[in-house]
C-alpha cells in the first residue's frame, strides 16, 4: 500500500497505530464535550484554558499530543432514531404515524441539501522514538514475551496505558476521553488523506 508506506503504517489496531522507520507507537481516543469558545464566559474560558495547559505540562519528556478535529455530514438517521423514541404509544394516530412519516422524508431532505454537519474531535498521544544508537526504555511486565511479536505488544499496551493515563486528565475540562476502534482509526485515515466517505473494505 504506497499511501501506508509513505505515512510510515505498519499496522492499526484498537485504540492505536503502530509505525515504522522509526519505530514509533501512536493511541488515538476520540473526543466528546469540552468547552466551546464562542459560546463559553470569558472567566470559565480562562480558567479552562488555564487547566488545559497544566494538563499538557503533565507530559513527560517525549511524549507527544495533537488534537484533531474535522467536520463531517451529519447523519439523519441519528435524529430521526430519538425523535421516534419519543413518540407515546398513546399518542393520536396523526402524530404516532403520519406526522412522523412526514418528518423522516422532511429530515433526510433537509440534511442532503444543506449539508448538515458537525465536527469530530481526536487526541493522538505518542512517545518519541529513541534517538539512534538507543533503544526503547525496558517495559516492566509479568508475562515472559522473548519474541519480536511480543515485545512489539507490550511497547503497544505501555503506549495505551500511559495514553490512557494522561487523556483522562482531559475529563478536568468537561471532555469526555474514549478509545478507537480499529475500523474508526481506518475511517478517519482515508477520509482525511482522500476527502471521501469511508464505506467499508
Amino acid at each position: 500500500n504506497p499511501v501506508a508506506g509513505l505515512l510510515r503504517i505498519r499496522s492499526v489496531g484498537p485504540g492505536y497505530m503502530a509505525l515504522r522507520n522509526p519505530e514509533q507507537y501512536v493511541s488515538i481516543f476520540r473526543v466528546r464535550g469540552g468547552f466551546n469558545p464562542w459560546m463559553e464566559d470569558k472567566e470559565v474560558l480562562s480558567e479552562k484554558v488555564g487547566r488545559l495547559d497544566s494538563v499538557l505540562a503533565d507530559l513527560r519528556s517525549g511524549e507527544e499530543v495533537q488534537f484533531l478535529t474535522r467536520k463531517v455530514l451529519a447523519d439523519p438517521e441519528e435524529t430521526i432514531y430519538r425523535f421516534n423514541t419519543k413518540i407515546h404509544e398513546n399518542a393520536p394516530e396523526v402524530f404516532k404515524n403520519q406526522y412522523p412519516e412526514f418528518l423522516r422524508h422532511w429530515l433526510r431532505r433537509f440534511y442532503q441539501e444543506e449539508r448538515i454537519c458537525h465536527y469530530q474531535s481526536y487526541v493522538l498521544f505518542t512517545v518519541q522514538p529513541p534517538k539512534e544508537g538507543t533503544k526503547w526504555p525496558k517495559i516492566q511486565h509479568s508475562l515472559r514475551r522473548d519474541s519480536k511479536q511480543g515485545e512489539d505488544y507490550l511497547k503497544i499496551e505501555e503506549t495505551l496505558r500511559r495514553g490512557k493515563s494522561w487523556a483522562s486528565q482531559l475529563n478536568l475540562l468537561g471532555m469526555e476521553i474514549e478509545e478507537t476502534t480499529e475500523e474508526e482509526i481506518y475511517t478517519l485515515l482515508y477520509e482525511e488523506l482522500s476527502l471521501q466517505r469511508f464505506t467499508g473494505d
